[in-house]
């Protein structure tokens, strides 16, 4: 995905997303954190195809399957189990694959007689327990998630993170859209963050939290210095294989002044020299600083 996307307002033209490329590979655990209007729905819009880029492509391969809005794809006059079969087949699986699939689906949700009632009178929760459980019966190469899972109780959850991870160890590819920082650590192996529609950093799912954290509580002033540190940090320090602590160290030290960023990355080689200099003078100057 390589993709720029604007809207045309009354007061002119936004630009939601800037520039924003990554890849998502069979087995991935991706998600994307972002404060509220970052882009993020609109980004897995643009990856399932619902919308259009301004400018830019996504090459997409295989079955996607998403939850980007709770009951989505549901007709709200028609049945629980009549919206599996509408899905399904908006998913391209004929009837009986639908039929060889209902049983495990009705499993899943745990709804009850209610499979046969109109949706238009389930709770938030019965929506949810519905929907995953549709997706993720109908075997897709990509499956995107859209902050749905919030909805459910803790034991719902459980569940469905036991059941992406069963996914992801047969191949498939999971995409999640999430605001809880222990859930994205816990269940995924690489983070985007995004912020005001720009790409702040990409890395390791533990450091992309805490640097998200940092981002998320850093005050209104000192947001673009800290964001310029993280994407310092995130996209150039890994190059040097400095460990999460160094580069928190490092990211530290130039929201503090500590030292001007290089011009570019032949520059940064140079001043970094090796990966164990640059480690060294990060930490010894920010031990030098508290």
């Amino acid at each position: 995905v390589d993709v720029v996307k604007e809207f045309h307002t009354d007061v002119g033209v936004r630009r939601v997303l800037d520039n924003i490329n990554f890849a998502v590979s069979p087995g991935d655990r991706f998600a994307i954190l972002g404060r509220n209007g970052a882009g993020k729905s609109t980004l897995l819009q643009l990856v399932c195809g619902t919308m259009q880029p301004t400018t830019g492509s996504g090459e997409r391969r295989g079955r996607r399957s998403a939850l980007l809005e709770l009951g989505a794809g549901f007709n709200q006059e028609f049945t629980g189990r009549e919206n599996v079969f509408l899905k399904g087949a908006t998913l391209g699986l004929d009837r009986r694959a639908v039929a060889d699939r209902f049983d495990a689906i009705a499993a899943f949700a745990e709804i009850g007689d209610f499979i046969d009632e109109p949706v238009k009178t389930y709770s938030s929760g019965m929506f949810l327990r519905l929907a995953f459980a549709v997706q993720v019966a109908m075997e897709p190469d990509v499956l995107v998630v859209d902050e749905a899972l919030a909805v459910g109780d803790e034991r719902f959850q459980r569940k469905c993170f036991a059941r992406l991870e069963d996914l992801r160890s047969r191949g498939v590819a999971v995409l999640l859209v999430s605001h809880s920082a222990p859930t994205v650590a816990s269940t995924c192996d690489r983070v985007l963050i995004l912020d005001r529609g720009t790409r702040v950093a990409m890395g390791e799912a533990k450091a992309m939290v805490r640097a998200y954290q940092r981002l998320l509580y850093a005050a209104d002033a000192d947001r673009p210095k800290v964001r310029e540190a993280l994407n310092y940090a995130g996209d150039h320090l890994s190059l040097y294989k400095l460990t999460i602590e160094e580069e928190t160290a490092f990211a530290r030290l130039y929201e503090k002044g500590a030292f001007k960023l290089p011009e570019d990355d032949a520059a940064a080689a140079l001043y970094a020299r090796t990966g164990e200099l640059c480690a060294e003078h990060a930490l010894h100057a920010y031990e030098n600083s508290n």
